[in-house]
């Protein structure tokens, strides 16, 4: 008796649990799901990148899965991740607090470089320069015409920290090794999810409808191995990031920290100081692999990151020429 009253509870139960499971409307298509588990079973818990290729062959560059109950839509490829995270995401209009806020920073620091300045200008003996403030100060007392290139705005400029960086990063792009550099983030592809993102209203990406709040993951692996886009997209090639004249290029698909308006703001300074920090250590060290310890392993390992299997390697220190 129990038994004939309990049954058609439970099948109701699973009749809503379907009923809740269903894609919305034009939403991306994807496996089907299953109650409670939505397509858990579809992702293996230590390669799940593998099993996000496979589906991308089987239904196109946006299709969309079930954490549980919670749908996600997966962006595959640049065009479509472009699309995506630009074209349908609104324009941040506001920025956040801490960058304004460095802005109000920015005003401070050309106020006391002003000031320090104005203190060279007043202390300077001719001819003997203490510093590059100095140098620049007499070149600009010699120079007499209003097309001169020198003047204190722009010796204001060149003493703040972007401005050096800006020549910084003109100056690595000339170098090959910075195409070695790349390359190796390419491959790496560190945060294969990179940042989740959140639609903020209904958008249309590749003429898919998305509502409002819903979770949009790209996978990053999809874009820094897509066919078409490099030249060597399945092995490690510094030529990727070269053009026929040996000059570094950096292809759009080249998206390591991200895209759209929440990508990685401090990706300039991070490119910048990758530089730096790699060709430093190279130019002192050479790096060896210990000819007992095998073959390298390359298989990543799975986290929040994509990291290396542990390993031992030989830091031999260069000698001078």
């Amino acid at each position: 008796m129990f038994a004939y009253f309990i049954l058609p509870w439970i099948c109701v139960f699973f009749f809503i649990l379907c009923l809740k499971f269903r894609r919305p409307k034009n939403f991306p298509p994807g496996p089907t799901p299953l109650p409670i588990l939505g397509n858990l079973l579809n992702l293996s818990v230590h390669n799940p990148m593998r099993d996000l290729e496979s589906l991308r062959k089987s239904y196109g560059n946006v299709y969309s899965l079930f954490i549980g109950p919670k749908p996600i839509v997966v962006i595959n490829g640049v065009q479509a991740l472009k699309e995506a995270l630009y074209d349908s995401t609104p324009i941040i209009r506001n920025l956040p607090l801490p960058f304004m806020k460095g802005f109000k920073n920015m005003e401070t620091l050309k106020k006391l470089i002003t000031g320090v300045i104005t203190e060279h200008r007043e202390t300077i003996v001719p001819g003997k320069p203490r510093d590059i403030p100095d140098c620049y100060l007499d070149e600009l007392e010699k120079s007499d015409s209003d097309d001169s290139s020198f003047s204190e705005d722009k010796l204001v400029m060149f003493m703040t920290p972007c401005s050096q960086a800006s020549s910084i990063s003109a100056l690595y792009r000339s170098y090959k090794s910075n195409a070695v550099i790349h390359e190796v983030q390419r491959t790496a592809n560190t945060v294969p999810f990179s940042v989740y993102h959140l639609t903020t209203k209904d958008t249309k990406p590749m003429g898919y409808s998305l509502p409002k709040g819903t979770v949009v993951i790209p996978n990053m692996k999809s874009v820094l191995n897509e066919e078409g886009q490099w030249t060597f997209p399945h092995e490690f090639n510094p030529e990727n990031f070269l053009n026929d004249e040996g000059e570094f290029v950096q292809p759009e698909a080249f998206m390591p920290f991200c895209a759209g308006p929440r990508m990685c703001p401090g990706e300039r300074l991070a490119q910048m100081k990758f530089f730096l920090i790699i060709v430093t250590l190279l130019r002192k060290f050479k790096c060896i692999w210990p000819e007992d310890a095998g073959e390298p392993d390359y298989t990543p390992v799975m986290g929040v990151t994509l990291s290396p299997h542990p390993y031992r390697i030989k830091v031999q220190l260069r000698t001078t020429q």
